[in-house]
């Protein structure tokens, strides 16, 4: 599986390591999924993820280093969340691009 969309599942609930068998997975997409937090384990296991949507979610907490082991991401899209601060270690070890 590379691509995964789980977009507009209003009761979705995520776990830590949700995503552990989905090594291959390049793509997921979570925006409109009513997600409030993203912790350190959620995408930890995603190693050739490239492409990461969660924007229009409640986002009003990331844990710190939640994206550190996705080296390969390449775009991350958080906007229309609640979000009242971005901290820089969020994205410690990544090369996005703009």
């Amino acid at each position: 599986l590379k691509n995964l969309y789980l977009n507009n599942n209003n009761n979705l609930i995520l776990n830590d390591k949700q995503f552990t068998n989905l090594t291959s997975l390049e793509l997921l997409d979570l925006r409109y999924c009513n997600l409030k937090t993203i912790n350190r384990s959620m995408f930890s296991d995603l190693i050739k993820i490239n492409t990461l949507y969660l924007s229009n979610n409640i986002i009003t907490t990331i844990e710190d280093r939640s994206f550190e082991n996705l080296s390969n991401l390449k775009k991350l899209s958080l906007n229309n969340n609640k979000l009242q601060i971005i901290r820089s270690i969020w994205f410690k070890n990544m090369h996005l691009n703009n």
